[in-house]
């Protein structure tokens, strides 16, 4: 993968994460009205660390997944990212999949009560894949 583009999706996924941390602080009630703002966020955080992964996966191992909650599997069974945030991002590409498709009804409480789940691990995720971006800049 060029430098340039993984650069480039580090960055967006920096900019999803710093406008996720904006509904952080809220009540379920000042939330609510907001709640498609997140799931979409969520989305697009998946989406591109899916996209970066199946890149890098591809690039460097010769390995392509077909599923997204694999491809965070496959990350960690090749060091990419470790084991346990491999199979945190996995659960929450799962919940993508419910929100994107509607497999089901994602209770909007559910997402807001792993709110601090997804900052932590989309933190985590960016700090492994880009361990010179600022700390400051992704605390949860």
């Amino acid at each position: 993968m060029v430098r340039e583009v993984k650069d480039r999706k580090l960055l967006q996924l920096i900019t999803y994460y710093d406008d996720l941390k904006i509904y952080k602080k809220e009540s379920f009630e000042e939330y609510h009205p907001h709640r498609y703002s997140v799931e979409r966020l969520i989305q697009l955080f998946i989406d591109t660390s899916v996209d970066l992964l199946a890149h890098i996966l591809k690039e460097s191992k010769r390995i392509s997944v077909k599923t997204y909650a694999l491809t965070f599997i496959t990350a960690g069974n090749e060091n990419i990212i470790s084991a346990g945030l491999a199979n945190n991002l996995s659960e929450i590409a799962k919940i993508r999949n419910e929100l994107v498709h509607l497999y089901g009804n994602v209770d909007p409480k559910q997402i807001y009560n792993k709110f601090d789940f997804f900052l932590q691990n989309f933190s985590d995720f960016i700090i492994r894949l880009n361990p010179h971006a600022p700390a400051a800049h992704h605390q949860a």
